[in-house]
């Protein structure tokens, strides 16, 4: 058989002239560098200086690829995979392909969560040498309990040089003790809040998995009314090896029939018991990309988009294109803890109105934020501390 990729150059050359009539010539380098460096193992210079020469698995497998991405077929599902924020999710034809706008979201749920756990802390020494100083034999579990998550650098200076500690003053010892305490508090995850979040249409699962690997003592639902969906979810979960997620069939459309506090006796029991203090409240934030394109924009859409990913998860009638903000944010009117945050990705065509939508049904701090290639593109809100629902 006559190899059509000999060497490095001549296989460059020849997979940018099969994606030329499907992608703008700058994308389709970018194709090409992705499947040399997924594939193939080249590094960048290797890439770019275009001297190394493909063995025979390699020109079959690029021949192979070349013609599914000549079909329309978009890269990572040629590849059967994606990245997304350094994790390799599976992908396939029943998910969307994650977006690097998606990435920005979870940023901004994890920042918050992180930034929470900073604002709650004040001075977590000076907490400590006040309990310790109120009773000097040594702290109690209350005083681990109530010496919030630290991260003050600070910490490192509290501790006493081992050799003055048979002169140290009481107060020095309190210190020391505290430092311990705050050691403490640091080493032990049980000591830490449970953070319950909810992602609805979760897809492929790269934000439910992305905000449980990376939000110290959180719990993911994971909800999408795909079965197939969900199924590469799991996929996921289990090839990340993320257990603190769980996966629920459900239609938010009709949430009031689906309701997902049903799936309660699921949760860790840290989260049982805060919920049995806060009735149905069970979420501190709900986090989405819904649907959101309305179908009048099809026509301006990519052919491989349109082709080859679910149209279940990109369109919304054209009459109606807050159709799942609505929803989400009803839902959230009862199941959003007080305090609780929602974190929308949106259609930057319709800022305005989904910000006014979240003022109407009574939620706070709602700010419209850009992406990085300034659009609109986020909406985040709050469920205020007395919020009556209908």
């Amino acid at each position: 058989m006559n190899r059509i990729f000999p060497k490095m150059k001549q296989a460059i050359q020849r997979l940018q002239a099969l994606l030329t009539p499907l992608y703008e010539p700058r994308e389709a380098k970018a194709v090409v560098r992705l499947l040399l460096e997924e594939l193939c193992g080249f590094s960048y210079t290797q890439i770019v200086m275009q001297t190394a020469v493909l063995s025979d698995a390699q020109r079959t497998q690029l021949e192979a690829c070349g013609r599914l991405l000549a079909d329309g077929i978009p890269v990572q599902q040629v590849l059967g995979y994606t990245w997304f924020r350094g994790r390799k999710f599976r992908v396939t034809a029943d998910v969307l392909i994650p977006r690097p706008e998606t990435a920005e979201l979870v940023d901004m749920v994890v920042d918050n969560f992180v930034d929470k756990r900073l604002r709650n802390a004040e001075n977590p020494v000076d907490n400590a040498v006040k309990n310790v100083v109120e009773k000097p034999d040594s702290p109690s579990d209350n005083d681990v309990e109530n010496c919030p998550n630290p991260v003050d650098k600070t910490i490192d200076n509290s501790v006493e040089n081992p050799s003055d500690k048979a002169t140290s003053s009481p107060v020095e010892n309190s210190v020391e003790n505290a430092s311990r305490v705050v050691e403490k508090v640091v080493e032990n995850p049980v000591d830490k809040p449970v953070y319950n979040l909810l992602d609805v249409g979760t897809g492929s699962g790269c934000i439910a998995l992305s905000l449980a690997a990376d939000i110290n003592r959180s719990f993911i639902t994971a909800a999408d009314l795909s079965t197939a969906a969900l199924d590469v979810a799991k996929s996921n979960a289990k090839a990340l090896g993320i257990s603190n997620v769980r996966f629920v069939e459900a239609d938010i459309l009709r949430e009031e029939e689906t309701d997902f506090s049903t799936e309660l006796s699921t949760l860790p029991s840290e989260v049982v018991n805060r919920t049995a203090a806060r009735s149905n409240a069970l979420y501190d934030a709900i986090v989405s990309n819904p649907p959101y394109i309305c179908r009048r924009e099809a026509v301006d859409m990519e052919a491989n988009v349109l082709d080859h990913e679910p149209h279940l998860a990109l369109f919304v009638p054209n009459d109606d294109p807050l159709l799942f903000y609505r929803a989400i944010a009803r839902y959230g009117q009862r199941h959003l803890r007080p305090g609780g945050g929602l974190y929308f990705e949106i259609n930057a065509s319709f800022g305005a109105e989904t910000c006014q939508l979240l003022r109407d049904l009574g939620y706070t701090g709602v700010t419209l934020r850009k992406d990085f290639d300034g659009r609109d593109r986020f909406v985040l809100a709050q469920k205020p501390h007395n919020l009556i629902t209908s």
